[in-house]
């Protein structure tokens, strides 16, 4: 609220896999919207900003998804996706934000695009980044996993003593070593 004075902003997240956007509310629940509706859902499949001095006469405007705006209040509503690039140059919707003026008949600026737009750049590198932290800590599980089997199945095809024979993982074979 501080970057564009007078807002009120939401954040709407895609779920991969169902494509159902999800928004934030609070700090532990989430609303489920279903993909598509409202300025949230045509910014996310469109992959257009919206740029509306009138949301509420808007065609595409949901008060479900996008909020409530009493009737005679004239609404402006900035919305804009959040998209990341794949592995393969494609590029991949992950959300939008959509910012309202709270006080009515104030427009949103070239200048608070190219703000949201800037915040934006930095929220899909960051969103990037969480992206490829999943997937490193899945290869480290996995490889630490075969690491954690053949040292067992190493140790099981050597003739040892029994009760080295029955160590089922690392941690019981250190264990057993005494480590």
């Amino acid at each position: 609220n501080r970057l564009f004075g007078d807002t009120i902003a939401a954040s709407y997240v895609v779920d991969s896999i169902n494509g159902n956007l999800w928004q934030p509310v609070g700090k532990k629940h989430k609303k489920r919207h279903i993909a598509g509706v409202g300025v949230a859902g045509y910014v996310i499949e469109t992959g257009e900003t919206i740029n509306l001095s009138n949301a509420k006469i808007s065609e595409i405007y949901e008060e479900s998804v996008d909020g409530f705006i009493n009737d005679d209040d004239v609404c402006a509503m900035l919305c804009k996706p959040i998209a990341f690039k794949l592995t393969k140059g494609m590029i991949a919707p992950a959300g939008c934000i959509l910012l309202r003026r709270s006080v009515s008949g104030r427009n949103f600026l070239p200048s608070d695009d190219k703000l949201l737009e800037r915040l934006i750049s930095h929220l899909s590198l960051v969103w990037k980044h969480i992206l490829m932290l999943k997937v490193e800590k899945k290869s480290v599980e996995n490889l630490n996993n075969e690491i954690n089997n053949a040292s067992v199945q190493h140790i099981r095809s050597m003739h040892c003593s029994v009760g080295l024979v029955e160590c089922s993982n690392i941690t019981s074979l250190c264990s057993y070593l005494q480590f």
